[in-house]
């Protein structure tokens, strides 16, 4: 770890910058923290850090800018909908729910009282806790990539934590029996790292690569031209030699995970980094596509011995498996009685009342797509604010990333920027079939690309 961190690491940063890469260090290895006392304490850890930042004036909701105002408008709106209202308004905003309870006070002679529109609350308070601490650890992430220090250190530690869990993966391809931290029950033979799901593990190396691509483009000679022997004989060389061998190991994983949705993306995501580096004038030099060649070539080489007939059989079962499908057509139920939402992380109380096309099928407690769980939980106001939000963020990222390159540059602000924004078209295009971002590391990973991309806009990277 530290051959690669740079020698004023250690004076460049501050307390809080070390909390941050302690959390995106960690959050994965405990089965991607959905355990509720893993997040609740990784949660806390967020708090805490951003009360520090906040008190020493290093972060700061004024510096968000206008687009903030979708996010806070969210924000709002979920916790309004735990707020008890009297029947009559429930009954208004919530007529199936209102409908329930009054038949429940029908049954029991309990006399009317006033009750949110979220079904359980506890449940509801964790989610939407949870979301919190994604948003102040994107503040968090953003203030931090300021000091050049925490923009270099971070790639670092999530090449290490990234490459780990890509080798435990490759492992778990080639020995089925090995399962995830002991838990042996479903998915053996699939890669997975110390995630319970494959497509959750594909998610995170679909945020985690285009970084990782970055960060090693970043360590290239843009300025200059040297010889090729005083190119291979230097430090910067042998460290991009390695960062090379650690993103084919995450891509060879991220293939062997066999999650169709986690490979389409992770593909989206490098055409995504091309057309971000194109977009913003950046020119790719021989050497790059020397070394892509080289990467497709040891893909090919190791993929062929581990066998990709497992990859493509699971590609050839897409027209078999509806069940998502139904999924989806259940939750479009839910939807219907419910347009303004049933709460954060209330979906699952709902499922099995509406498990109508997916009879039959084991309750899973999401819906397999972001977006549509965020409408059934959120409604639509809430999604219509955070979906706004997400759309800005992403043409407003590409827009700064071409002033952060014709102000600076092929600078290291320049290159994590593409890597994030890259790993947030990933995701997004993921999150239409699994959900990642009900996974408390992922959701959390999310959080730090947004961070990136949202890196003090309106100015310099680098200053």
């Amino acid at each position: 770890l530290f051959f690669f961190l740079p020698r004023h690491f250690e004076h460049g940063m501050r307390a809080e910058r070390y909390i941050i890469l302690l959390i995106l260090g960690t959050v994965p290895l405990v089965y991607a923290s959905v355990q509720p006392w893993v997040w609740s304490f990784y949660v806390a850890a967020v708090f805490v850090a951003f009360l520090a930042a906040w008190w020493r004036k290093k972060v700061s909701f004024s510096d968000n800018g206008p687009a903030a105002w979708l996010v806070y408008l969210f924000f709002g709106w979920s916790l309004f909908q735990l707020a008890p209202l009297p029947p009559d308004l429930l009954g208004l905003l919530s007529p199936f729910r209102g409908s329930l309870l009054q038949k429940v006070q029908e049954m029991t002679g309990l006399p009317a009282s006033w009750e949110a529109m979220a079904y359980e609350h506890g449940l509801a308070l964790g989610r939407w806790s949870m979301w919190l601490a994604a948003f102040l650890l994107a503040m968090l992430v953003r203030a931090a990539c300021r000091e050049r220090a925490f923009l270099r250190a971070l790639p670092v530690v999530l090449l290490l934590v990234g490459g780990l869990e890509a080798l435990y993966g490759l492992v778990q391809a080639l020995v089925p029996s090995t399962g995830v931290l002991g838990y042996d029950r479903t998915g053996l033979g699939d890669a997975r790292g110390t995630f319970i799901n494959r497509n959750h593990f594909a998610g995170m190396m679909g945020m985690v690569w285009p970084l990782g691509l970055g960060y090693l483009l970043s360590l290239s000679p843009w300025e200059e031209r040297p010889r090729l022997k005083d190119l291979i004989n230097s430090d910067r060389f042998n460290r991009q030699m390695l960062i090379s061998l650690v993103l084919v190991v995450m891509l060879l994983a991220l293939i062997f995970s066999r999650s169709r949705a986690g490979i389409a993306a992770g593909v989206l995501g490098f055409i995504a980094f091309m057309g971000a580096t194109a977009f913003s004038g950046a020119g790719m030099r021989k050497g790059f596509w020397v070394g892509t060649a080289g990467a497709v070539f040891l893909l090919l080489i190791y993929g062929g011995q581990m066998g990709f007939e497992s990859v493509i059989a699971r590609f050839m079962e897409i027209d078999q498996d509806t069940g998502r499908l139904d999924k989806w057509r259940d939750a479009g139920l839910i939807v219907e009685r419910h347009l303004l939402g049933v709460g954060p992380g209330n979906y699952q109380v709902l499922e099995p009342l509406f498990q109508t096309y997916a009879k039959g099928m084991a309750l899973s407690v999401h819906t397999h797509n972001d977006y549509l769980q965020l409408l059934v939980e959120t409604g639509w106001p809430g999604f219509l604010l955070l979906a706004g939000g997400w759309v800005f963020l992403l043409l407003r990222g590409l827009a700064w990333l071409r002033q952060v390159f014709r102000a600076g540059g092929y600078s290291t602000g320049f290159f994590m920027g593409v890597g994030a924004w890259s790993g947030l078209v990933s995701i997004g295009f993921h999150s239409f079939f699994d959900f990642n971002l009900q996974i408390p590391a992922n959701l959390f990973y999310f959080a730090m690309l947004v961070g990136i991309v949202n890196q003090a806009q309106g100015r310099r990277a680098e200053d």
